[in-house]
């Protein structure tokens, strides 16, 4: 239900995608799931209610996926659910909610090297300082989210390369059978 929630959500069709959450969520409720699932239902629930403007339900789902994976220690979930919650506070003008929550993410991010929440997290607290005029720790933010985007794209970057050797590999290997089965041809 999850993946055809996203296909919805890719969709813009939110009710659709909201719909498919729900399903995933009974689920959840019925079965003791993989705590990555848990959060990113939750996640994608108060992510999809967010996109609909109704940023109390998003808070409470938000906040559900916070208090689950704490419970797990997955900090990435914990990370992102915090930011989340943080970005409806800053939306809503609670500057002081908005920047705790967020400073906990990037706190959280940072010591567990998750570079997509590090990401999100020192962008909000960047906007967050601008807004306060404190430009000096804008720029560190700034700085913060450029690192980690670098690094993140790099990773890609990597994964790319190693993919592109596994595949001339693959078919050096290929031609090399190929070779070889052209010369039993050949001599029968």
């Amino acid at each position: 239900y999850c993946n055809i929630a996203v296909i919805y959500g890719d969709k813009k069709n939110w009710t659709k995608q909201l719909e498919y959450y729900r399903k995933a969520e009974k689920i959840i409720s019925d079965f003791h799931l993989k705590r990555e699932i848990v959060t990113n239902v939750y996640c994608g629930i108060g992510r999809d209610l967010e996109i609909q403007g109704k940023d109390t339900q998003a808070l409470e789902y938000y906040q559900k996926a916070n208090t689950f994976s704490r419970a797990f220690g997955d900090n990435i979930g914990n990370a992102t659910s915090l930011n989340q919650m943080a970005k409806i506070y800053d939306k809503r003008g609670e500057t002081t909610k908005a920047f705790n929550l967020s400073k906990q993410s990037l706190d959280i991010s940072l010591a567990s090297n998750n570079l997509i929440a590090t990401i999100n997290s020192a962008g909000l607290l960047k906007e967050i300082y601008e807004k306060q005029g404190d430009y000096k720790h804008a720029y560190e933010m700034f700085k913060i989210k450029v690192t980690a985007s670098d690094s993140e794209k790099s990773k890609e970057n990597e994964k790319a390369i190693m993919r592109h050797h596994f595949q001339s590999d693959f078919d050096m290997k290929q031609v090399k059978l190929q070779d070889e089965q052209d010369k039993k041809d050949a001599l029968a």
